[in-house]
């Protein structure tokens, strides 16, 4: 699978779940426009939230620095959630960076489990 097909599946995920989703975003932040692998929106009560997806479908783990960048965007564009996606996991570091923050590093397939616990 090419790094592009797992952003759509990340893509179409959130789509399933009601969201509002665009690949390969451009997101203009305080400082600066930044490109994101997927923004998602969602309202519910009239309040829109706003994730930032990042896609990382790579053979090794995520180090600690991925976390921080993202910390960082999500801070920038005034998201409310950054989540870092990535099959083959995370380096120690990484959820040790992730820790207390609105940055989520996880799998996609430990999100869909997730989602389907709370959803049923």
């Amino acid at each position: 699978m090419s790094w592009r097909d797992y952003e759509q599946r990340v893509a179409e995920f959130f789509r399933g779940l009601g969201w509002t989703v665009e690949v390969g975003a451009s997101v203009q932040g305080v400082r600066t426009r930044h490109d994101v692998d997927v923004w998602a929106l969602s309202e519910r009560f009239g309040v829109v939230t706003r994730w930032v997806i990042e896609c990382k479908d790579w053979n090794s783990r995520v180090p600690k620095e991925k976390v921080l960048a993202l910390r960082s965007i999500v801070d920038d564009v005034g998201a409310d959630r950054g989540f870092l996606l990535n099959e083959a996991g995370f380096q120690s570091g990484a959820f040790e960076a992730a820790k207390l923050s609105n940055v989520t590093v996880t799998t996609l397939g430990e999100l869909a489990h997730a989602a389907d616990a709370d959803l049923r």
